[in-house]
């Protein structure tokens, strides 16, 4: 069994590497657009500050990758998470399994 439970995680940790490549490649053409340079320009973890990614910009990203992922994206992602590894790590996390605090 615990052969079993290892190889799951192995295979979660595979998806989750997968997950954030993807990300990172989709967020880096993004800035690397906004800078009107090559992607190999943009590095995944230098601060969208520093490629002069300000809240409005950060905003209107936040919304086309969740346009891109089809799932939902929190507005704030980009200043909660303020560099491409960052934010492609937060939105690879597996979900809470944790119950909600009660109100």
């Amino acid at each position: 069994m615990a052969g079993t439970e290892a190889d799951a995680a192995a295979g979660r940790g595979h998806m989750s590497d997968a997950c954030r490549a993807r990300i990172e490649s989709w967020l880096t053409d993004r800035i690397a657009a906004h800078l009107n340079t090559g992607t190999h320009e943009v590095d995944r973890d230098q601060s969208f500050s520093a490629y002069g990614i300000d809240s409005i910009t950060a905003a209107g990203l936040s919304g086309d990758l969740e346009d891109w992922l089809g799932r939902p994206v929190a507005a704030t992602v980009l200043l909660d998470h303020p560099t491409i590894a960052q934010v492609a790590a937060h939105l690879c996390e597996p979900p809470s399994s944790s119950p909600a605090d009660p109100a």
